[in-house]
């Protein structure tokens, strides 16, 4: 089970990563990340666990991306399925997104929060992942 640790002057996070049946115990202080993070773990098959404490929330919100971008990396064998996309509705939203866990980092968006999109370009250079994103609706 990869356990990512990241301790800095201005945060402190532990992130866990297991395949599993999609439980999560989110804990960063931010719940509209805690709710984010928590749909990931559900959605994916994933069991994630999250503490995180930090002095802002932008520093909170990046570097919670960075360890669970480096924890989904350090999960993935390097046999493991390479591409994948999916669409999804959920409620009044509608997005797109297509994956490629090849090793090459890039990530487009953008996403309609900045702080979000800055999530997902640090979760994509830790995870070394190719991130394209739409939000459709």
């Amino acid at each position: 089970m990869p356990t990512v640790i990241r301790k800095t002057t201005e945060t402190d996070i532990r992130v866990s990563l297991v395949m599993g049946t999609g439980t999560a115990r989110v804990d960063t202080t931010v719940p509209f990340l805690d709710h984010m993070l928590t749909a990931l773990a559900r959605y994916s098959g994933l069991d994630l666990e999250v503490d995180a404490r930090g002095d802002l929330r932008h520093h909170l919100i990046e570097d919670v991306a960075i360890c669970v971008g480096a924890a989904v990396r350090a999960l993935l064998p390097e046999t493991a399925a390479r591409y994948g996309d999916r669409t999804v509705p959920m409620d009044d939203a509608l997005a797109h997104c297509a994956l490629d866990l090849g090793g090459r980092v890039f990530y487009e968006g953008p996403l309609p929060s900045g702080i979000y999109d800055h999530w997902m370009r640090s979760f994509a250079e830790n995870a070394r992942a190719t991130v394209h994103l739409r939000v459709l609706r």
